[in-house]
């Protein structure tokens, strides 16, 4: 048991996070870590070579899988254990929201990116013209949404 909580709380979070760095002044790095054994913080103080030679023994191979999800998350059993466990802990399962990006534009922006903002005329994209500078496309949605012609056309 005590290796899998080791485990879970490897891969969780990582190594060594800036809250526990304490010092740094070009040649040593001085960082806060539980101490296991007795459950009191130490502070460690390396050379930063040394530090760094530590640190990288962390970081996993080019390639290498990290573990996404273990037990009834796990991807071969998900979907045979999260029912059941929905069922023990009297829960039912919501249906998942399907969120559109022009709900999330007019919630964040106030405005409906598929309506014109000069005359309000909703539109569809027929295209995309890459490489123009800024004032020649506000010409020509302007000039589009008058005369309804160029890359845009009404609904």
């Amino acid at each position: 048991m005590r290796n899998v909580s080791y485990l879970g709380r490897y891969i969780k979070r990582p190594p060594l996070s800036q809250a526990r760095m304490k010092h740094y002044d070009g040649g040593t790095v001085a960082f806060d870590y539980p101490n296991h054994r007795d459950g009191q913080h130490r502070v460690a103080e390396y050379e930063t070579e040394e530090f760094i030679a530590r640190f990288i023994q962390h970081i996993p191979d080019k390639h290498f899988r990290m573990i996404n999800f273990y037990g009834f998350l796990a991807n071969r059993v998900r979907g045979q254990w999260l029912p059941q466990i929905y069922t023990l802990l009297d829960q039912t399962v919501e249906p998942v929201r399907s969120v559109r990006w022009r709900d999330l534009q007019t919630r964040r922006f106030g405005t409906d990116p598929r309506l014109f903002t000069l005359c309000g005329c909703p539109t569809r994209l027929v295209g995309i013209t890459r490489g123009s500078p800024p004032a020649n496309c506000v010409n020509t949605a302007s000039s589009a949404a008058c005369k309804n012609v160029g890359r845009f056309e009404r609904e």
